[in-house]
């Protein structure tokens, strides 16, 4: 950070007010504390003050490293205690806090976003007010390079799922992002954290005779999720878009569903195929259900979904809702479908995508692929 953002320039009177110069607290050597810097320096009033300065110190990973960041500035902030360096009114009245920020984020970034995503941000932040918490940790400047770290460390013990954490990272970077942008902080703190390896899941694919039973049994039980399961099976749809996705949308007499982009995962509009296995389905479902707007009546929440559908599917394998989509994949698949089709129902941007989520659900391990391999022995 440049000097001249550290102390801004010096206000002199006729009689200088007392000082006491600048000197490191270095937590006793202890390198996985935040060290920082403290003097005392009149404001305007003649009022001795404490000022801590963090200014990068604990980006530094060695104690000499650190000493010598810290005696450059030390040198710097005395020099100008001499010259008589006072505390302008506004940094002594300064209400930028860590809170502050936040909300300030939320107003000009994160309301902004789709339902969705405004849910994961705040999600997202929950952890991380806890963490400024435990810190006790008021103003911006005492978040540094330790302090991204520690966070990460913490999210680590706190949830087991990494893409969770690498999610939850991912926020924290852009809202300190934000911060940087509004020179309120030099470098982000959270540039130098690495992004968690992901181990890939593994995908749940149902066997034809499974799903069949299984989507009877829905159709039985609960016709809201019978649909969404349809959809996901013949049309390759995620939950969230076929939860949201309106009557208007489907064209029963030129079999397409139009996908706009404030629902779509991918935020682009786009137009699949109704296959005559979703046709049926529809059918079906219109003729049996009183709608309104929406397909399914009402949107509802992932978590109240899930719910519903773990309730329902108890009896058979160990699956979520979502292997619907890939189970349909893999049936499009053997059944001879071409993956052109497959790369425009998933609405893929390009075949290779196509490739790389075939190659995920692991064909070479589905017994139904090896059995309908060409046999020139028989």
């Amino acid at each position: 950070m440049p000097k001249a953002n550290i102390l801004k320039a010096a206000s002199l009177s006729v009689t200088l007010p007392s000082y006491k110069n600048a000197r490191l607290v270095d937590c006793n050597g202890d390198l996985s504390k935040r060290w920082y810097i403290v003097f005392y320096a009149p404001n305007v009033k003649g009022e001795l003050k404490r000022i801590r300065v963090y200014d990068q110190i604990n980006d530094f990973e060695t104690d000499e490293g650190r000493r010598r960041h810290a005696h450059t500035l030390i040198l710097y902030i005395n020099g100008q205690l001499q010259r008589g360096y006072t505390v302008p009114i506004q940094e002594n009245e300064s209400t930028d806090t860590i809170t502050d920020w936040i909300n300030r984020y939320r107003d000009l970034h994160i309301n902004k976003m789709r339902p969705s995503s405004i849910r994961v941000y705040n999600s997202a932040f929950l952890p991380l007010i806890e963490f400024i918490e435990v810190k006790k940790i008021k103003q911006i400047d005492q978040i540094d390079k330790l302090f991204a770290i520690e966070y990460q460390d913490f999210l680590i013990k706190k949830y087991k799922n990494t893409r969770t954490i690498n999610i939850y990272t991912q926020v924290s970077k852009s809202f300190f992002s934000f911060i940087t942008e509004r020179s309120q902080l030099f470098k982000s703190p959270f540039d130098s954290v690495k992004r968690l390896k992901e181990v890939n899941k593994q995908r749940q694919i149902l066997t034809v005779d499974q799903a069949r039973q299984l989507l009877m049994h829905l159709k039985e039980q609960d016709k809201q999720l019978y649909i969404i399961c349809a959809f996901m099976y013949y049309a390759f749809m995620r939950p969230n878009e076929i939860s949201n996705l309106k009557l208007s949308d489907i064209d029963l007499n030129q079999n397409l569903i139009h996908i706009p982009s404030s629902i779509s995962k991918n935020k682009q509009n786009s137009t699949i195929v109704i296959t005559q296995g979703l046709k049926n389905s529809l059918e079906w479902y219109l003729k049996n259900t009183v709608q309104k707007t929406l397909l399914i009546g009402t949107a509802i929440r992932m978590n109240t979904l899930s719910h519903r559908y773990n309730n329902l599917s108890k009896d058979y394998p160990t699956h979520t809702i979502y292997c619907w989509k890939h189970t349909g994949v893999v049936h499009h698949y053997l059944s001879g479908v071409g993956i052109k089709f497959i790369q425009q129902q998933c609405r893929h941007s390009s075949l290779d995508m196509t490739d790389k989520y075939l190659r995920s659900l692991k064909f070479a391990e589905n017994s139904e692929m090896i059995n309908k391999s060409p046999n020139l022995n028989a």
